[in-house]
This record gives structure tokens, C-alpha cells and sequence, in this order.
């Protein structure tokens, strides 16, 4: 073998190396060698990917990691499986551990793995060196440190290694590399220099250039990618987990189906039969001592995900939506040909998910666990927001720039920015030190910036997780994987999403305020699919708030189905998504919800599957049930097909589906052009389709939510504020309690609590809310008042000792109202810095302030001012009424959706605003945003002119003229409340 590079960082050593693992496996290929190892900075973050890149690129793949202690640093490389785990646990302890030491993992190195290190002092003792030790010898070295290092050798009897440190693949990545590390710099030797190359550094020792080859010969590769690794639940003496798993299924059905009908027991059947020939009896009993652990502490949970497939899972409790009926297919979740492990995914309480993962670490042990990791990579706004403050900018200034930048823009191509996005128009274009900072921001898109935990992923394995992985320590002190999901599932690491939902904490919060006030909420009693209210409020798109159906195209397609029921609510969710409604699908669903079109027919096998949604095909599951009864493909084939067209390789297999397509579709009938025919829309579609379950899953809690706010507005708006709100930003949900005739009541020291709460028929405001109130003032408060109420400022002063800027911000807020005296007078005694027994020398004292009640943030409302051209702002709720007709309107900007036209793929802006008598809906169509979209940098105020479109009784405003609103509210309570509260 020839000389081999064993010394190589990719871009997982942050920001400190440029080369992707897949670029070092080309390169090095093409370089003819026959091996390559990674050695990435104290990490492995990209081992998984360099083994695969490195299989594919026909070079062998050494795993390994770059240890660092100060400035001192060693490799240490896999020999074997062994090896792999013992290089995972260095890292773990170089990570976790404070007191490491690299010179005593040096002395301990043992027979698994390779190490060499060009810091000798780091060598042990006196004693003789472990044969697999070697000192490393570098081009970059200078003569003095070479001849520390040569001087050592000789001395201890240590073999020389040659490497090169590479960091870069060309010599023009050196100057981007030196930008990323302010100024300082690699040596241009820091390449993956050819083996010429390497001769002609170091061919003065030949025996440090045959050794890298011969360490490679010694590491074989060491991963076993698609090997399942379940960690196994505890039974009883003679319990198997197949004994386990049947018996709690059998006694879900005595919850779920007490008569037990037949085509339940088959269903159960045919599940536990696939799950028993999977091995995976123990990864149900796992989840399911989770759900048991949640419902036994009354949390709530919501399993979602293709999980609402499986019987079995309904009948554990992990999900809540009943498969049988509402045709649901086992095999789109699990199928006797699935190599993988499948998701089962629970929503848990934000407020309570911490309980969750606590119970996780207890009962399957804290070395066994972890939470995920997923690595944060650098889109156009970020690489932009890094390197401008590596070049000093203040934050203001970098918030300037990058916020107009669409999320999805790339700087690899600014002049498409600067031609397609109005509000990205005043950036300095033209600045020849502004293109040179996008030309290195865009080098740097796609680069990983950091590691941050996974949203609710978390990793629990049969043995120490260190046997498989390297652990580190997230920014919030989390105890994280290194490699992300990806790479966990690869390893066969069995991985669990427990998630927090604010919906799911808002519900609980509201059940549990109803509960004080002797209403009982009880979902499994309670028919909210069939409440009047409930399905009135949604079919008129009143669902601000409510989970999963309060987003502004959401609303608008409710209203137009009018939509009611639990299945059309579930259509609805899936049929805006985009393979459904970039093919023009959600609109010929429409008109044939509302009888204007005609459902077409392929063939009786076919419209019998897509009966329920009108002939339209809308869901993975009715993709998977059309080949089955199309073409003969059995349910888990096409699942196959399904996970084909999902996935990128996956095409690759499409001719095989093809021909096996029409051939089993020929021989059930169906004629060649509808063959054709639904073969396109198959083709088109999969893999865009929405995955039915999930959606089923998310509407069961969009009814609860809508039931709550039906029958409990206040309470529920309250929990909705109380828990950070939604889709919109807090003040919106404030605004909505107003448009229903809530009042919103004060803050107050002597009634509010911590969060926002109902009050005879109000919301009053928590303490939660006054903004720069701290947490521990606030619980003082609450707990000095259970004794007797604050009865005057003194009092107060003397049994809570808030801080000045808190006593401001109470008494700004209102919150002192209610201890006698009037604001003027306490403002008097703050500025004076009075305590008990003193008066202020204040010529109003005693007398009583007149204060307004507190009215909620709201943006100006229609007004009876004339515009200039002598119409008049038309109130959003009388929108409709102008169908066809040019109106004038005013509102302030609540949320915007940038998209692409269908027709020519310019982009459009759909904006929401609201204009004090409710929110309205408006498009800025290629043309307009083009000209006005450059306003849209903030939430105005804003004067639109436009055209009312309505469809199926929903206008939205054709906007062809918009401009900031200079025309001042005309009364005060309108302006917003203080600014001492927080929403």
C-alpha cells in the first residue's frame, strides 16, 4: 500500500478544516489511495458519513479523533470494533470530564487502537513505549520542534509516522479557512498532498512515510451500520416480550373495543405477527412503560407520526385515533420488509416533558441514555451574522442585514436576491467589500457551525452508550450524542422522540383551571367531533389558538369547506400540503366538497380508495392502498414504493415498480390510457404525499382545542397566552379576547397570579407578564399575600423588597392600583425613594388618579378620517360584502408568507394584518411585491388598496397599492398597553 494520510480533518472539526468527509474520500481516491482516516477535533461527529463516502469512493475507511489538552494534541485510530468503542469513550472523557489527562490515556492506550502525537512530552515515564505509539513528523514542523521530535525518537526507541494535519483540499481554501479563524493560519503543507508531495517533504526518513501504510493494514473498518440494537425490558422468571406485549394488548381491548369484534382480533393478529418476526416486542414494551409512567402522573401525551397506523399502539394508549375506522394501514408503519427501526413519536406537555425524559434516565439508566444531538449548519443569514462579527459589527447592524434575508435565500447567487427581494433592495449592492463578505458567506453556507440538542430525539441502547458513540456536553450543560440522529439510527441505536407541545400544556392548563371551578373535562367521555360549537367555530375559521389550524391558509380553506367533521378536518390539514396543492388537487377537492365538480372515476378498484376524499388522491396510505388494489402490489411493497419516491436514491428502483405497475394493473382490469394515467399522478404525488395519521393524530387535539375555546374562551385564551401562544405572537391572542368580548383586566399585586387567568369572565393579567419582573419577586408576592393582602405601599415595600426597576415596572403596569393611592403619588414616592411613615412633599398626594382600564395591544382601527382620494377604510369583517370591487383598508402587519407563483415562479408575498375589527387576508402578487415589498420590513402600520377576490364566501385583497399609515390613532387606549407589560 502506499503512502496513506492518517492525520485529516473534515468540516466537523468547527470551523478549524474545510473538506466535507465525502470530499476527503474523493480526493483521497483520486489520489490512488487505498486507505484514509478522519480525525476530527475531540470529535466523531462525521464518522458514519466518512464510512459510507469512503465505501462508496473505493478507499478503506480508519476512524479515529484528534485528542487536544491545551495546545498539545494526539490521534488515536481504530484498530477495530474494540478500538471504535475505545476511541467513543476517549472523547466522551476529553469532553465530560474535567479532570483529563492526555498524557495518562497516552500510558493507557492498549491493544485496540493506534496513537502518535508530535508533542513528546506527552509520551510516558521512561519505561518502554507500547509498540502501537508512534511520534508524528509533519512538512509544517519547524526545524526546531522537528528536531525535538527526532530527538525523542532516537532517545525513547519510538517509530516516526508522517502525516500532513490536512485541513484543506486546495491551496484557495487556505484564505477562506483564515477568515473563519480571525486572521490566523494553517501552514500551506496542511493539504492532502499527494504521496510525491509527501516524498519530497519528508523523504529524509523514509521509514515515518512506509508507517501510515502499515497502520492502515493493521485497522480494519469498524462500524456495523443497520445492525438493530434494542435495549430489553425486564420480565418476570419465564416472561417472554412477546408474552408481555400480548397480554397488554389484550388489555387495551377491554378498554378500547369491549365486545371485541373480529376484524379487531385480526388486525391485532396480523400486527403482533409482524412485530414478533421484527424482534421489536421489546421496543413496544419499552414505549409503552413510558405511556404507562405519563398517565399513571396524569400527563398528557399525543402519539403522532405514522405510529397512528398500528392497532397495537391505539390499544397500548400511545395514540388515540382508532385505525380501524378510519382506515388506517399497519403496514405504511411497520411491514415484514423494513430494515429499520420504525418512529413511534409522543407529544408530552412543555411544561411536564422534563418529568418524561427524567423517568427515561431512572428507568433505563443515565449511561444508557442520552438526548440527540442535531448539528446546526450555516444558512445565508447565519454565515452572514458570524462573519460580520468577526469583522466587529455591532449587533444592531447585523441584525439590519441579515433579517430582511428570506430563510431560504443562498448567497451563492446575490444578484437573484437583489433582482427577486423588494425588502433585501437597500442592502449596498454595489459595495465591493459588501460582495466580498457574501462571496465568503456563501463559501460557508452548508459548513456545521455547532451542535445543539434535538427538539425531543433522545437515544437509549443495551449497553453503555459509549460502546457506539461519543458523548459531549451541549451549550445548556445537556449531555448530547455526538453523531446526529441520522447517524444514531445508522449505528441501529434505538431512537425516541419525546417532544414538547405547548397545545398539549394549554389543554392541560385549561382542564385543570376548569377543574378548580368544578367543571370536569374528561376527553374519552366528551364527543367534541360532534359539538355544535366546536364545529362552528371551525367552519367559520374562528380557530386562532387552536393547535394545527390557526395558520392564515389554514383558516381561509376551513371557511371554504366549511368544514365540520373529523374527516374532512383531517383532509384539510393534508390536502394544503404541497404535493397536493401544487398540482392543483386542493382545489379540485374543494369544488367537489361544495358539488360543484363531479368526483371522475379510473376504476372501481381504484374509487373505492379514494372514495372518502372525493377521487382526490391526499394521503402516503392511499398511495400504498391504490397499488394494492390497482396493480396487486401487497401492502408492504408498496410502502417500498412509497419510501422510493421519498427518498433521493430511491429512483434508482422506479423502473422495477414500473413494469410490475402495469403488468399487475393489466391483469386487474384497468385499461392502458387510465393505467398511464394514474401511473402519473402516482409518480407525481408519492413522494409529496402527507401521511394520514399523522394528520388524523394533530386533528384529534385541534377539536379539543376548538371545543375549549368554544365554551371556555377566557380560560382557554388565558392558557394560550400563559404558554407563549401559538402561530401568532402573544398580543394577537390578546387582541382575539378582545374581538370576543373578553376584557383584559390589569395586573394587580393583591389579585393576579403567576400566569394569565380567567376573572369573572375576563383575563386577568399574570405577574408573568410584567416585563422585568423577576421570578423569585413574583413568587414573593404570592406567597407574602396568602397571609393578608398588600393594603398599602409601605406594606408592600416592607414585606416584598422588590427592586427599583421591578417597583417601576409594577407600578407602570397598573399592578399597584389597588393599594390605595394614585400613580402620580407612587411615582412620586419612588423618585424620593420614601419608605414607611414618610410623606412626599407632593401638592396631589391623596387625590385619586384617574386610570383608564387597560385595553390590549391593538393596531389603529378603521378610521372615519378621509384618505386623500376621499374613500373610507373598509372594515375587515365587511371584506366580503366587496367582492370584485376596489376598497381602501388599514392594519398592521401580524405575519407574512413568502412563496413562489405556480404560474411563472416569481416570488409573491401572502400577508395578515389586523385592523383593530379583526385579521384580514392580502396577496401581493409578483407585480406588487415588486414594487411595495421593500415596505414590508416592519409591522407598519400600513394603507393597502386593492381588488376583493372571494371565493366560496373568503376574501382575500388583491393588493395593488400599500404604504405606511402616517395617520395617527385617534384615541389613546389604542396605542398599545404599557410598556411595562410583555405579551
Amino acid at each position: 500500500m502506499s503512502f496513506v494520510h492518517l492525520h485529516c480533518h473534515s468540516y466537523y472539526s468547527l470551523l478549524a478544516a474545510s473538506p466535507s468527509p465525502e470530499r476527503l474520500a474523493r480526493r483521497a481516491a483520486a489520489l490512488g489511495m487505498k486507505a484514509l482516516a478522519l480525525t476530527d477535533t475531540d470529535a466523531v461527529y462525521g464518522s458514519v458519513e466518512f464510512y459510507r463516502a469512503c465505501l462508496d469512493a473505493g478507499v478503506k475507511p480508519i476512524l479515529g479523533a484528534e485528542i487536544t489538552e491545551g495546545s498539545r494534541r494526539a490521534v488515536f485510530l481504530a484498530r477495530d470494533r474494540a478500538g471504535w468503542s475505545r476511541i467513543c469513550r476517549l472523547v466522551s472523557r476529553r469532553r465530560l470530564d474535567d479532570g483529563f489527562s492526555l498524557s495518562r490515556e497516552l500510558n493507557e492506550i492498549g491493544e485496540h487502537v493506534v496513537a502518535f502525537t508530535a508533542f513528546p512530552g506527552l509520551l510516558p515515564g521512561d519505561s518502554a513505549p507500547p509498540s502501537n505509539l508512534y511520534l508524528e513528523i509533519t512538512p509544517a514542523l519547524t526545524s526546531s520542534r522537528r528536531d525535538e521530535i527526532l530527538a525523542a525518537a532516537a532517545r525513547r526507541r519510538i517509530p516516526l509516522l508522517a502525516a500532513a494535519d490536512v485541513r484543506f483540499l486546495d491551496p484557495a481554501e487556505r484564505g477562506f479557512l483564515r477568515l473563519l479563524r480571525d486572521g490566523n493560519d494553517f501552514s500551506p503543507f496542511a493539504r492532502l498532498l499527494s504521496a510525491a508531495e509527501m516524498e519530497a517533504a519528508l523523504g529524509e526518513w523514509p521509514a515515518a512515510l512506509t508507517a501510515p501504510a502499515r497502520v492502515a493494514e493493521e485497522c480494519e473498518p469498524s462500524l456495523e451500520l443497520g445492525v438493530n440494537r434494542l435495549p430489553r425490558v425486564p420480565l418476570s422468571p419465564g416472561e417472554t416480550p412477546e408474552d408481555r406485549l400480548r397480554a397488554r394488548c389484550r388489555r387495551g381491548l377491554g378498554r378500547r373495543f369491549p365486545s371485541a369484534p373480529r376484524p379487531v382480533l385480526s388486525r391485532l393478529s396480523r400486527e403482533l405477527k409482524t412485530i414478533f418476526s421484527l424482534g421489536l416486542a421489546d421496543y413496544f414494551l419499552l414505549v409503552d412503560e413510558i405511556v404507562a409512567f405519563a398517565r399513571s402522573r396524569s400527563i398528557p401525551l399525543l402519539g403522532r407520526g405514522s405510529a397512528a397506523n398500528s392497532l397495537v399502539c391505539y390499544l397500548l394508549g400511545m395514540t388515540d385515533v382508532d385505525p380501524l375506522k378510519h382506515r388506517l394501514y399497519f403496514e405504511r408503519f411497520l411491514n415484514p420488509a423494513r430494515a429499520d427501526l420504525p418512529d413511534i413519536d409522543l407529544d408530552f406537555p412543555t411544561d411536564r416533558r422534563d418529568e418524561v425524559i427524567d423517568f427515561v434516565y431512572r428507568r433505563f439508566g443515565s449511561g444508557r441514555v442520552a438526548m440527540l444531538s442535531t448539528m446546526t449548519r450555516f444558512r445565508a443569514r447565519s454565515a452572514l451574522r458570524h462573519l460580520t462579527r468577526r469583522r466587529g459589527w455591532k449587533e444592531e447592524a447585523i441584525g439590519e442585514l441579515t433579517r430582511q434575508l428570506p430563510y431560504f435565500a443562498s448567497l451563492r447567487d446575490p444578484s437573484r436576491i437583489e433582482r427577486e427581494v423588494p425588502e433585501c433592495r437597500h442592502l449596498p449592492w454595489r459595495d465591493g467589500a459588501f460582495r466580498n463578505l457574501l462571496r465568503a458567506a456563501a463559501r460557508l453556507e452548508g459548513f456545521p457551525g455547532h451542535l445543539s440538542v434535538h427538539p425531543g430525539g433522545m437515544v437509549i441502547a443495551p449497553a453503555p452508550l459509549t460502546d457506539y458513540l461519543a458523548l459531549e456536553r451541549a451549550p445548556k450543560g445537556i449531555v448530547v450524542t455526538q453523531p446526529d440522529m441520522y447517524s444514531a439510527k445508522e449505528l441501529g441505536l434505538l431512537k425516541i422522540d419525546i417532544l414538547g407541545q405547548r397545545a398539549l400544556a394549554v389543554a392541560a392548563e385549561s382542564a385543570a383551571e376548569l377543574a378548580r371551578r368544578g367543571i370536569r373535562i374528561d376527553w374519552d367521555r366528551i364527543d367534541v367531533f360532534g359539538d355544535r360549537a366546536a364545529g362552528d367555530l371551525i367552519a367559520s375559521g374562528r380557530t386562532l389558538g387552536c393547535f394545527y389550524i390557526e395558520s392564515p391558509v389554514m383558516r381561509r380553506l376551513l371557511r371554504r369547506l366549511r368544514c365540520r367533521d373529523f374527516s374532512t378536518l383531517v383532509a384539510a390539514s393534508s390536502v394544503i400540503r404541497p404535493g397536493v396543492s401544487n398540482g392543483g388537487l386542493t382545489e379540485r377537492y374543494i369544488a367537489r366538497v361544495l358539488g360543484r365538480e363531479e368526483t371522475g372515476s379510473f376504476h372501481p378498484r381504484v374509487d373505492r380508495v379514494l372514495e372518502e376524499t372525493r377521487g382526490v388522491m391526499i394521503y402516503q396510505e392511499q398511495v400504498m392502498r391504490v397499488l394494492n388494489a390497482a396493480a396487486g402490489f401487497s401492502l408492504a411493497e408498496a410502502d417500498h414504493f412509497r419510501r422510493c419516491m421519498t427518498k433521493k436514491p430511491g429512483w434508482e428502483g422506479l423502473e422495477r415498480y414500473r413494469s410490475r405497475f402495469f403488468a399487475g394493473a393489466a391483469a386487474r382490469g384497468l385499461g392502458p390510457s387510465p393505467a398511464r394515467e394514474l401511473w402519473r399522478q402516482l409518480e407525481g404525488f408519492a413522494g409529496y404525499a402527507f401521511c394520514k395519521a399523522h394528520s388524523a393524530s394533530y386533528a384529534v387535539l385541534s377539536f379539543r382545542m376548538a371545543y375549549l375555546k368554544a365554551h371556555h374562551p377566557a380560560v382557554f385564551l388565558a392558557a394560550q397566552i400563559s404558554n407563549g401562544g401559538g402561530f401568532y405572537p402573544g398580543g394577537e391572542y390578546v387582541r382575539e379576547a378582545a374581538r370576543m368580548g373578553i376584557g383584559v383586566l390589569a395586573p394587580d399585586v393583591n389579585r393576579s397570579g403567576r400566569r394569565y387567568l380567567e376573572e369573572e369572565g375576563g383575563i386577568r393579567i399574570g405577574l408573568m407578564g410584567i416585563k422585568g419582573l423577576r421570578r423569585e419577586t413574583a413568587d414573593r408576592i404570592l406567597d407574602r399575600r396568602e397571609l393578608r393582602p398588600f393594603d398599602c405601599w409601605e406594606d408592600f415595600l416592607a414585606r416584598v423588597s422588590p427592586r427599583r426597576d421591578e417597583l417601576s415596572a409594577l407600578l407602570e403596569s397598573g399592578a399597584l392600583d389597588s393599594l390605595g393611592e394614585s400613580r402620580p403619588a407612587l411615582r412620586w414616592k419612588l423618585a424620593a425613594g420614601l419608605g414607611a411613615g414618610e410623606v412626599p412633599l407632593y401638592p396631589g398626594y391623596g387625590s385619586r388618579e384617574i386610570i383608564p382600564p387597560f385595553r390590549p395591544p391593538a393596531p389603529p382601527p378603521p378610521t372615519e378620517a378621509p384618505a386623500a382620494d376621499g374613500t373610507l377604510p373598509v372594515p375587515s369583517r365587511r371584506h366580503a360584502s366587496f367582492a370584485g370591487k376596489t376598497i381602501l383598508c388599514r392594519g398592521r402587519l401580524v405575519t407574512a408568507r413568502l412563496v413562489r407563483s405556480r404560474g411563472n415562479g416569481k416570488l409573491m408575498k401572502f400577508i395578515t394584518l389586523d385592523d383593530g375589527d379583526g385579521l384580514f387576508e392580502a396577496v401581493l402578487f409578483p407585480r406588487a411585491y415588486r414594487r411595495f415589498g421593500h415596505l414590508l420590513r416592519g409591522p407598519g402600520p400600513f394603507r393597502l388598496r386593492g381588488r376583493v377576490k372571494v371565493e366560496d364566501g373568503v376574501p382575500i385583497l388583491d393588493c395593488r397599492f400599500l404604504s405606511l399609515d402616517v395617520i395617527k390613532p385617534a384615541s389613546p387606549a389604542l396605542s398599545g398597553p404599557s410598556s411595562s407589560i410583555t405579551i
